[in-house]
């Protein structure tokens, strides 16, 4: 073998190299800027449904304190949140707050899942509430009425306790009042049942995984 065809042999080798390194790091800044789904698997696509999804979607069923509620383009922080047990019934109310702003969300599932937006009002009723009230000139009348463990977490306002009485009464129109006696407190308030795709939701900066 010539030394002249060495030296050709060799550079060959050494251009077939630099060039495989090249178009292998090329490949790998494609893979980077393909959508999801590609780049992965034995012919280089996975299907998106199969791709591992650490991110934890928020709904109104696994809310936490911290969490942002937004109906309506008007934003709200979840910082409290009550837990109700009637003899194994179960639902929750959350209390979203906007600066001077405090609403109540609340989440059943009965059959299916129940929402409503419910707000504090200035009605006066006695302990052993009546069987009709009048607000604003319509008048509601009740439908419900029970005792319930509670667990509290977080900021509740004035509901103080692990036990509470409610009464819930509903209107000629969609809206229902809702009536709570704890202890001495006697809370009233308004509110009425709505889709709960009506709520954006989104991960509190601490209470969640990093979307």
């Amino acid at each position: 073998m010539s030394f002249l065809f060495l030296v050709l042999l060799i550079g060959f080798a050494v251009f077939s190299l630099v060039m495989y390194q090249k178009a292998k790091k090329a490949e790998q800044e494609a893979n980077r800027m393909l959508p999801p789904g590609f780049g992965g698997g034995n012919d280089g696509f996975t299907p998106v449904g199969q791709l591992e999804d650490k991110r934890e979607r928020v709904t109104v069923q696994n809310l936490r304190i911290g969490d942002i509620v937004s109906h309506f383009g008007q934003d709200f922080v979840v910082e409290g949140k009550l837990d109700y047990n009637e003899d194994g019934w179960t639902w929750t109310t959350f209390m979203l707050v906007d600066g001077d702003v405090v609403k109540w969300l609340s989440v059943e599932i009965d059959d299916q899942l129940e929402v409503g937006i419910w707000e504090e009002i200035d009605l006066a009723v006695p302990a052993n509430p009546p069987e009709f009230l009048e607000y604003q000139g319509e008048q509601f009348r009740m439908v419900e009425r029970g005792s319930a463990r509670v667990t509290q977490t977080g900021t509740t306002g004035r509901r103080q306790g692990m036990h509470a009485d409610f009464y819930e009464y509903e209107g000629s129109g969609e809206r229902s009042i809702s009536v709570e006696v704890w202890g001495s407190e006697v809370e009233v308030s308004i509110g009425e049942e709505i889709n709960p795709y009506s709520l954006e939701i989104y991960p509190g900066a601490d209470a969640h995984e990093s979307w």
